[in-house]
C-alpha cells in the first residue's frame, strides 16, 4: 500500500513520542511518499517545534538538536521524497481538488503514484477523490501496537 504524507502528520504524530505514527512508519508494510516541497516544509516545522520546546524550558539546545535530527532521520529512512518532475503532470488537477493551495503537491503525488493520503486534517482533503487515512485508523488496520501501551 502506498501512502503520501501530509505535513501535519509529521507535526502532530511523528514528533510526539506517545504516538502510533512512529510505529506506523516503522511497520514496513507500506511505502511512504512525500512531495519534495512538503518535505522541506516539514524540516522547517520540526525545527520550529523543537525551538519552541527550548523557549518553554522543556528541552536544552543539545536535546533540541538531537530530537530534531532523530525525527528527520526517521523520515529520511522510511519516506521516499518525490521530486516535482514526478508529479507536475498532475498539478492542475491537484490544485482543483484541494481547498488549501499549499496542499496541492500532496494531492499531486497521490495522483501520480496511485496512493492514499495520511493526514490529521479532516477538511483539506475532503472530497478530493483520494482516500485518506488518520493515524488511529491506519494503526488499527496495520495492527501496530506499542509494547508500552501507548
Amino acid at each position: 500500500m502506498r501512502i503520501t504524507l501530509d505535513t501535519n502528520i509529521v507535526l502532530q504524530d511523528l514528533v510526539r513520542r506517545a504516538s502510533h505514527g512512529r510505529l506506523v512508519l516503522r511497520d514496513g508494510r507500506c511505502e511512504f511518499l512525500i512531495a519534495e516541497p512538503i518535505r522541506d516544509e516539514t524540516d522547517e516545522q520540526i525545527d520550529a517545534f523543537f525551538d519552541r520546546r527550548v523557549t518553554q524550558g522543556r528541552l536544552d539546545r543539545q536535546e533540541q538538536a538531537s530530537e530534531a535530527a532523530a525525527i528527520k532521520a526517521l523520515i529520511d529512512f522510511h519516506v521516499r521524497v518525490e521530486r516535482p518532475s514526478g508529479y507536475m503532470g498532475f498539478a492542475q488537477s491537484a490544485k482543483h481538488r484541494t481547498i488549501d493551495p499549499d496542499d496541492w503537491p500532496t494531492v499531486a503525488v497521490a495522483l501520480a503514484t496511485n496512493s492514499y493520503i495520511w493526514t490529521a486534517d479532516k477538511n483539506h482533503f475532503w472530497g478530493c477523490g483520494i482516500a485518506t487515512w488518520s493515524t488511529a485508523v491506519l494503526a488499527i488496520y496495520l495492527g501496530v501496537e506499542d509494547p508500552n501501551g501507548i
